[in-house]
């Protein structure tokens, strides 16, 4: 069980609790937290988080590396796949998986 999260925020039912999501949804938020979190920047979780923000760094076959990165990122998850990657610019996708759900994450690198 996770709470949702939603633009950074916390999801409120009508009733004004917060709201609980199970199985593949908690394990894709979790998965995308890992993915965006820039590598290192919290102090009680250094390992948490992926250098996609970095990526642009070094130019050639983005899309191969953005896709190692997130991988890397998710071996804490094993039911969450990395699925592929697109890099267009500044912008990277990266697409998850889960139990057959998928997501689309869109990191600024």
């Amino acid at each position: 069980m996770s709470l949702q999260i939603e633009n950074g925020d916390y999801v409120r039912t009508s009733g004004g609790t917060l709201r609980e999501i199970h199985g593949a949804a908690a394990l894709l938020q979790r998965a995308a937290a890992c993915i965006l979190a820039e590598w290192g920047q919290f102090d009680y979780g250094k390992r948490l988080g992926s250098p996609l923000y970095r990526l642009s760094d070094t130019p050639g076959d983005e899309a191969r590396r953005a896709l190692a990165m997130a991988q890397k990122a998710l071996r804490g998850l094993p039911a969450v796949k990395a699925e592929s990657a697109v890099y267009d610019g500044g912008r990277c996708t990266i697409t998850i998986s889960c139990e057959g759900q998928t997501q689309q994450l869109e990191v600024e690198v």
